[in-house]
């Protein structure tokens, strides 16, 4: 007998309820997802594996917060990490008007210079994972938060070099580790690409 066996995403709604949402600046309807993988038998849910992701959203903006609350959006850490590292990966510190300017352009506030200084810091000193870091954050974020952090990574890759496959790599297992598929990496290049980068300029140096 053939057993056709699987894994299968379910998005559940735990409750709604009004919050202050820090982005909008004043109380909105909010929902809590909680996303469940499933062991799934011949397309048929059998046995819950994991949970996914847990977050809460404002029916507003569409952003993602900590079920406990926040004061900002849950993926707002990750941009900021991955711009980091691959600021650090490039060895491009002259570079950091460019960060500031991706941060501001995706996520409309400012990336203070402490800030990156911080986050430069962790890289450098290889205090924490950044595959893990992007793991833990994409728990607690949504698609669009998942797609803003992709944005980061390629837009940050575009200013630093003429993106060659090692590159196009490394965003795919930025990808990876927030829990989406290639596809939807190469949907959210081809985007940012059709939106001409957002306006960001290269700072690429010709010898």
């Amino acid at each position: 007998m053939l057993f056709i066996i699987g894994e299968q995403t379910v998005t559940r709604i735990l409750d709604e309820k009004t919050f202050h949402c820090p982005v909008c600046a004043r109380a909105q309807p909010s929902q809590r997802f909680v996303e469940t993988s499933f062991f799934t038998l011949f397309s048929i849910r059998i046995l819950p594996l994991r949970n996914l992701a847990d977050y809460n959203q404002c029916s507003s903006c569409g952003n993602a917060f900590h079920p406990s609350g926040s004061d900002e959006p849950s993926y707002l850490g990750g941009v900021r990490r991955v711009l980091a590292y691959i600021l650090v990966g490039f060895d491009k510190s002259d570079h950091r008007h460019s960060v500031q300017q991706i941060f501001v352009k995706l996520c409309n506030r400012p990336f203070k210079p402490d800030e990156i200084d911080r986050e430069v810091s962790i890289i450098e000193r290889g205090e924490e994972d950044v595959f893990r870091f992007l793991k833990d954050t994409a728990y607690r974020a949504n698609i669009r938060g998942k797609q803003q952090i992709i944005e980061a990574a390629f837009l940050m890759t575009h200013v630093c070099c003429e993106i060659q496959h090692e590159d196009r790599v490394r965003i795919n297992l930025i990808g990876s580790a927030l829990g989406v598929s290639l596809e939807f990496v190469a949907a959210v290049i081809d985007r940012v690409r059709a939106e001409s980068y957002y306006g960001i300029r290269r700072n690429l140096i010709v010898q």
